[in-house]
Order: structure tokens, then sequence, then C-alpha cells
């Protein structure tokens, strides 16, 4: 998020006072550009606390954002970085400096009536510039309702402000849409250099009877300037335009499914990649999908299965179109950034369906899994989201070693034997920490194939293999004090262990050729 709000000064002698209401954290971004043409004459937009708003030749902006009643403070850095004074830096219709060009300075105080400050530049006659103000915000801080905090079960973080999206209800998703190479799809985007496009697709019949369009659009059949596309030639060849130059990336000779991403300049399908000479340009009209838009003219349609597409302007998602099939029947794509079903023009044809899912790419929140917060230069983390996710290696055991056994006790994991060069009774417990800490005592016996389980405090384990089998179970507590437990029925190895309510089980198993369906119980 922007920390800083820009001012564009008049030209004039005046006053241009810009109302913000505040909210919590840095105040999103302000932006305006001085037209010259009267005081306080502007134009462009303006983006206020984050949101945009349409402005011209007014006087006075106000955020979209509920003026905050939790605000305590704010602070207030400013720096003339361009024009000439003199100016005079205005908070709440109080002088409290005047600044030349590179001249900063701050103010710290207490908001206005509303939940409101403003704060402006009273200019000297003739003075032109720019400044730059960085707003700080402390509130008040507030546990959940009936102050009591609530547990976050899932958390998210918009990237490109989009939700996390999926497809809405009575939509069925497919695993591809394919075209009857008659049918196309018009993505209602106007491609430019800064487009990136990925998508997923196969073309049924290779090589295709005629030049076969995965996307594209350029101002005509003739003409590859100011072109974005990716196509495939009657002999094979899979191509990639930019502007007016085109790469040969790879040739196929039987139906392959492709994986496309032109980023730009840069274009990689499959393990083939290709960059163009990066230029400035804007394409003639809307990105086709199936068919090249060749000036407002569908041509060089394919017959094509879509299994995923997403556009983006400039890194920011703009189409994100997943296979589906309307309420109604209809085959097509919806799009998960405006949340609309394009029908397409022509028939296409829906591959097998598949289960619904919920879409996490750039442009759409992400849910967080884990986050880290800094305490003293170190990254702590303080949110981990309920899903699983690899979190990286913990302190090694102590030896190395194979066919040994795991088991919880209290607030540990406990590993105990295992065999390496020979049978080994070592015992590693690691903490909630991942802190790995040695208990008083290691297993009385060194032996393998034995089996862990977990009832209440306690971490058992028994029997197992060394010279014979064993039958011993011993008990490790939430203090990692070790106990000696009845001995199992019989001595074997090769068992099962599972805990179900204040039981632990130890189940079947073997002794050379014997076996056995004994099951064991020890309770707490």
């Amino acid at each position: 998020m922007a920390k800083r709000i820009y001012v564009g000064v008049p030209t004039e002698a005046g006053t241009k006072t810009v109302d913000v209401a505040l909210r919590e954290g840095n105040v999103g971004e302000f932006f305006a550009v001085n037209d010259g043409a009267s005081p306080f004459a502007w134009s462009g937009s303006a983006y206020v606390a984050g949101r945009e708003t349409s402005q011209s030749k007014s006087e006075t902006f106000t955020s979209a954002w509920t003026a905050r009643t939790d605000i305590e403070s704010v602070t207030l850095d400013w720096e003339v970085i361009g024009g000439s004074g003199p100016f005079t830096m205005e908070v709440n219709g109080q002088s409290v400096a005047n600044s030349e060009l590179n001249d900063s300075g701050t103010w710290s105080g207490t908001l206005s009536a509303g939940g409101v400050v403003e704060f402006g530049f009273v200019l000297g006659s003739g003075a032109t510039g720019t400044a730059n103000v960085e707003a700080t915000v402390k509130t008040q801080r507030e546990t959940a309702s009936g102050n009591v905090a609530r547990k976050v079960r899932k958390l998210y973080v918009g990237v490109g402000g989009i939700a996390n999206r999926r497809l809405p209800e009575g939509y069925t998703q497919a695993e591809y849409v394919e075209s009857d190479g008659a049918s196309y799809f018009d993505t209602g985007f106007v491609p430019n250099q800064d487009t990136k496009v990925m998508m997923e697709a196969l073309i049924p019949t290779v090589p295709p009877s005629s030049i076969a369009t995965l996307f594209g659009a350029r101002p005509d059949a003739d003409s590859a300037t100011d072109c974005v596309s990716v196509l495939c030639t009657t002999s094979g060849s899979v191509r990639s335009y930019y502007d007016d130059s085109y790469k040969a990336m790879l040739t196929i000779s039987e139906p392959i499914r492709l994986s496309v991403l032109k980023d730009r300049e840069s274009t990689s399908i499959n393990a083939a990649t290709a960059t163009h000479t990066y230029a400035e340009f804007s394409a003639a009209g809307n990105l086709f999908l199936s068919a090249m838009n060749a000036g407002g003219v569908a041509t060089w349609h394919a017959a094509l299965r879509i299994y995923s597409c997403s556009v983006y302007d400039n890194d920011k998602t703009v189409r994100f179109y997943v296979p589906c099939i309307s309420p109604d029947g209809v085959v097509g794509l919806f799009d998960l950034v405006s949340m609309e079903f394009n029908a397409g023009v022509g028939s296409f044809t829906a591959g097998p369906t598949v289960a619904t899912e919920e879409y996490n790419e750039q442009g759409i929140a992400r849910k967080v899994r884990k986050a880290y917060v800094g305490v003293g230069g170190v990254a702590r983390p303080f949110w981990g989201g309920g899903e699983l996710a690899y979190y990286g290696t913990a302190t090694a055991l102590r030896t190395a070693r194979y066919k040994l056994a795991a088991a919880t006790a209290g607030g540990y994991a406990i590993f105990a034997g295992g065999t390496a060069s020979s049978y080994d009774d070592t015992v590693d417990a690691y903490d909630a920490s991942l802190t790995r800490t040695k208990p008083s005592y290691e297993l009385s016996e060194s032996k393998n194939v034995l089996y862990g389980a977990s009832v209440g405090k306690y971490a058992l384990f028994g029997g197992g293999s060394n010279t014979g089998y064993t039958k011993t179970v011993e008990a490790y507590d939430s203090s990692l004090t070790r106990s000696q437990e009845a001995n199992l029925s019989t001595a074997k190895s090769n068992l099962a262990t599972v805990s179900t309510g204040s039981y632990a089980l130890f189940g079947g198993g073997s002794a050379g050729s014997s076996l056995y369906a004994t099951v064991d119980a020890y309770n707490s």
C-alpha cells in the first residue's frame, strides 16, 4: 500500500486544502495533477485513502472512508520536492511552517471535529511546486464484540483488490471447453505492451488445416504491428507475436497440451522460451480466444480445448476464466474477476465435469497460511491458518537411524529406538517450539521395529526386535519421565497401534513365521 500522499500545488497564490477521513495505518494515497488553467483547477483522477474518486476542477477532495472515532492522534511528515516557494504548510487551518524547495517538517496532533484532519499549502504569489505528505495514524485498540477476543479461522490478504472466488451456485465446472473451429471468445480487453496471458490449451488436430490461433489481436490479417498473439501454422509451428515481430517457439506433430505464458515481451511455451524487443503499443481491438481479432474481424479460428486462461494488465488480473456449464446448460467460460459468464460466439462443447475449485491466483485474494511479525529483529509466527503446509526442517535427531517409533506426550513429540549399524536405544523429544530435548533415560533396551502410541499424558513404546523379539512396554509422561509398564501379552514386532478414547491399543504383529491377532490395551 502506498504510504505517501501526493499533492499538486496550484500555479497562483491561494490555499488548497485536502480533506482526508483517516483510517488505521497509513492514509492510502492521494494524487492530483494541476492543469494550470486557473487556481484550484485540477485534472486527472484522485486516489484518496485507497479508493478512486472522480474529480475535475474541484477545490476539495474528501475521502470515501467513514470518519473514525477511535483515532487518537495523527502525524504528518512533508517534504517539498519540486517548484519554487515560498510555501506555508497549514494543518487544521493553522500555519505550522514556512517551506522552500527541499524543506521538510513534521506535525503531530489530534483530529478536528468529525474525525478529519485538514492539511494544505498556502503559496506566495507565483509559487509553484509539488510536495509529499505522509500521514501516520495512531488508534485506540479494542477487542472483538463484547470485549471478547474471537479466534480467526481463515485469513486472506487482497492481491489486486479481488476477493477469493469460485463458480457461483448452479454452474458446473468442466475440465475444458472446446471450440469447433468457427467459434471464439471475446475477452473485452484490449492488450498492450504490458499484457500477460496464461493459457493451458490443446489443439486436437495437428497440424491444423489452417492457421489456428490460441489467442490474439492485430490490426488486420496482413499486418503484424501492435500484435499480441500465439498461433499454430499449418506446418505445426507454434509462434509468438509481439508488436511487429514473431518467434517460432516449437513444432508439434501430434496433439499435446500447451502451457503458454506470454508475459510482455517474453514468452514460454512448454520448455521453449523466447524474448521479443520491448516496445510501447496498444492493439487495435479486444483480445480473442481461439481466434484472431484482425481489426474487428474474427479470423484464423482454431478447434481448441481451453483448460484455463487468465489475462493480466501490468500484473493486475483483468480476466480469470474457468471452463464451465451455466445453469441453463450453455458451455462457456466464467470470469472470476468480473463474476460474469462469457458464452462466446458460436458453439462449444464441454469436457468432463470436475469438482468446483476455489482459486488463489494473482489478483485474487490469497489465503494466509502462516504469518510472522518481527520481534527484536527475529521473525515470530503469529498466525497459522488452520491448513496443512510444509514448514521446513527441525533440529536433526541425535543419531541417524530408521525403523524407529514415534508418539506424543503432553507438549512433546518423541522418537524412540531404531537401527543404523546396530540396534539403538536413543530417545529424542521435541517441544512445541521444535526444540530438541534429551530425556533423562533412554529406552531400557536397544531395539528396532518397535511401535508407539499415545494416551492421556503418556507416550508408549512397545514390542520390537533386537537379537530376538521383545514384549517390553515403556512410557514417557509429559515431563519426559520414563516408567516401565506391563509387558505385551506376546513378544512380537510388525504390529500396529492406535488410540481411542482413554485407550492405547497394540494389535496384531509377528515373530518369525508366527502371526498374532492379539490386541493389548492400555488406559490412563
